[in-house]
């Protein structure tokens, strides 16, 4: 079962091709399956976040440097402002403030680029959730140039967009699970950076590819040719 929703467009959706997203999913699954709404800065609107309060949604979005964010007399100015004196990589939580018109969770902190990592959502400890996003953006960089370079494909039909989206996905999952059962033993040791050398799933990844390529020689014509049709929507 899947939802989307095509934007015959490039660049980015717009606050209502959002709505419909959710509204999708809701009629799918029920509201009551959406745990949190993670999103970056480019999709926090007014629009967007009154229609998920409506729902009663707990959302965590970042927010621009520059979104006006009261102060603590009730002034307007740059969210960034709030945080500047804030210790390096040390979360500061501002309590409810007006943002957009309306009271909401507002925390932060500075990061050692001389950038900020600002948080608006509709509850508490919305930073401490919004670093779970950090998962979601290595899996897109495993499903693009960092693994599978999907992008490459240039696929745009949906039909044919959707099945390689879904098979790319469970090879995503085999490699990932295969990694973290091979990092067991291994113990890859962390690098000065306190990161892992090698991702688990790029880990995975490598020692799969040489028992796909066998599997792939067993692999007769017929057997062949229906994959391709199945990827072709044919």
């Amino acid at each position: 079962m899947k939802s989307s929703v095509q934007l015959g467009k490039t660049g980015s959706s717009n606050t209502a091709e959002r709505i419909e997203l959710i509204q999708r999913f809701i009629r799918l699954f029920g509201a009551q399956n959406i745990s949190c709404l993670l999103a970056d800065r480019e999709f926090l609107s007014r629009g967007f976040l009154t229609y998920l309060e409506s729902q009663k949604i707990n959302y965590c979005f970042r927010a621009k440097s520059n979104l006006l964010v009261a102060n603590g007399r009730g002034e307007l100015c740059c969210s960034s402002w709030l945080f500047r004196n804030a210790a390096l990589q040390r979360p500061r939580k501002l309590g409810k403030r007006l943002v957009l018109g309306t009271p909401r969770f507002v925390c932060g902190t500075r990061l050692p680029d001389g950038d900020y990592l600002i948080v608006v959502s509709n509850f508490d400890s919305g930073l401490e959730i919004y670093a779970k996003r950090w998962g979601i953006e290595t899996l897109f960089g495993s499903l693009k140039s960092r693994g599978f370079d999907l992008e490459a494909t240039h696929v745009s039909a949906p039909d044919r967009l959707a099945r390689l989206v879904a098979l790319v996905a469970l090879a995503y999952t085999w490699a990932a699970v295969s990694g973290i059962w091979l990092f067991s033993p291994i113990q890859l040791k962390l690098k000065k950076h306190g990161r892992l050398p090698i991702s688990r799933f790029r880990l995975g990844l490598d020692w799969l590819q040489p028992l796909a390529l066998k599997l792939c020689r067993t692999i007769n014509e017929n057997q062949g040719m229906l994959a391709l049709q199945f990827l072709s929507c044919t």
